[in-house]
């Protein structure tokens, strides 16, 4: 059995307007320089061409969309680079002038940054549950920027070097092939993506990358792939185990907001042991869904749904209305990324 989870994924409702959806893990946001300031919602490369021209965002946009075709993506023009301020304006303005919903989960960025920079970017992402890719085409400071960022409790930055400094992307590329599909179905590592070449790498230098927590396109016998799909500068810490974790954190959210609105005809979920097991039985559905065959995302026989008795809830707990103390232990579903020794025995 794959190791439990080593922390807790807190589910809150009273939080719910305040992070994202369980089907947002697919969209992402591009920022691209630009001399438009419009952010908008695009659904083909022509409509991104058509509002930004031949700019830097164009070309971002255009590594997305030459992979599987995904239905939408966020434009964010940015003359500055990326800020926290510049990702609040995104998402305060909900919808684009098209009426068109510009909420994300997945932030593409293709430039310089520095420590500090990625500290703040990554309290935005831990308040927001969203996920920054970060790629640089330096490959040295690429590599010092894992460095600098493992030192820190980094762990929804994503740093990529692809050394292709005109029209291609392969954050975007990446990113564009994944959401497509299923974004926390499997694993990041190992994707192959027709619209890149792969770098040149020596064996130095994929060891290299792979200690350092840094993602690269390169040529691994013989197949062009994603190599090591890490985050926060650590070749321990994984993308998809971050986007399964969120995953599973909206739905449970949605699945509880929802019961307690819609139980007994819209009158709500009894504060009563059979009120309990109704909320026991939706948080039980989100993670049967979570281990089938079509999501892969939790190892099947692995979690525990515990949910107190109503007599053993504290009065203070009950005068407010509270549910407290529901716990579920599981295992995350993961993928192997390299074996390590085979031994091939030739019989006399």
């Amino acid at each position: 059995m794959d190791r439990l989870i080593d922390e807790i994924v807190q589910v809150d409702v009273r939080d719910a307007t305040a992070t994202a959806t369980a089907t947002a893990v697919n969209t992402i946001a591009i920022i691209g320089g630009s001399t438009s300031t419009d952010i908008t919602v695009q659904y083909d490369i022509d409509g991104v061409k058509e509002e930004y021209g031949e700019s830097d965002l164009y070309k971002l946009a255009k590594s997305f969309f030459e992979e599987n075709n995904p239905n939408r993506l966020v434009c964010i023009p940015s003359s500055e680079g990326i800020s926290v301020d510049l990702l609040d304006v995104a998402m305060d303005l909900g919808r684009d002038k098209n009426g068109r919903n510009t909420d994300f989960y997945h932030v593409i960025y293709r430039g310089e940054v520095d420590a500090q920079t990625c500290e703040d970017l990554e309290t935005w992402a831990k308040e927001n549950f969203r996920l920054i890719h970060i790629e640089l085409t330096d490959r040295e400071k690429a590599k010092a920027l894992c460095v600098a960022i493992s030192e820190k409790n980094i762990t929804r930055i994503a740093i990529y070097f692809h050394n292709e400094t005109s029209e291609k992307s392969l954050a975007a590329a990446l990113c564009g092939s994944r959401c497509y599909e299923d974004p926390a179905r499997g694993t990041w590592s190992l994707k192959s993506l027709y619209s890149l070449t792969a770098d040149n790498t020596t064996k130095v230098n994929l060891k290299d990358a792979k200690a350092k927590g840094l993602n690269i396109y390169s040529k691994i016998a013989g197949v062009d792939c994603l190599n090591f799909g890490t985050i926060g500068g650590k070749e321990t810490s994984f993308i998809d185990e971050v986007v399964k974790k969120d995953w599973l954190k909206f739905r449970v959210q949605e699945a509880i907001y929802n019961i307690l609105r819609s139980a007994n005809n819209g009158d709500g979920v009894d504060y009563s042991d059979a009120g309990i097991e109704t909320i026991e039985a939706v948080i039980n559905n989100v993670f049967t869904i979570a281990s089938d065959n079509t999501h892969r995302y939790v190892l099947p026989d692995s979690y525990e749904i515990i949910v107190p008795k109503y007599a053993d809830i504290s009065e203070e707990d009950k005068a407010k209305r509270n549910l407290p103390n529901i716990k579920v232990p599981f295992a995350l579903q993961s993928s192997i990324h390299t074996v390590k020794t085979v031994e091939l025995q030739v019989l006399a």
